[in-house]
């Protein structure tokens, strides 16, 4: 057990040093029990659905074969990645409103 737990603490380190020389920050915070740093994190977690859901409306529309053109890259950067949601969001939506339309009326 010992050894899973240093390898677990490496892998943690790794990860910090890889995502620090990227340029990546962070924020260290409070414990659970502190209701002003919950409070924040959920204030901070709203900002950021909300700005992503604003990428994804924004994002440009692309085809099917686009889509699965992007699949099998190894990489992908942020507004493709934006794109590819908005497309399978698109899909969704309309397969929901075909299905839904296809249900009886029971009015």
């Amino acid at each position: 057990m010992a050894n899973r737990h240093y390898s677990l603490n490496n892998l943690r380190d790794d990860l910090r040093s890889l995502l620090t020389e990227m340029g990546n920050t962070f924020i260290y915070v409070g414990s659970d029990s502190d209701p002003q740093s919950l409070e924040s994190l959920k204030a901070a977690a709203q900002a950021l659905d909300r700005a992503h859901n604003s990428a994804v409306a924004k994002a440009k529309n692309i085809t099917l074969s686009e889509y699965r053109a992007r699949q099998s890259k190894d990489y992908l950067d942020p507004n493709e990645i934006f794109e590819c949601e908005k497309f399978l969001n698109v899909k969704s939506s309309a397969f929901l409103i075909l299905t839904a339309s296809k249900l009886p009326n029971h009015s």
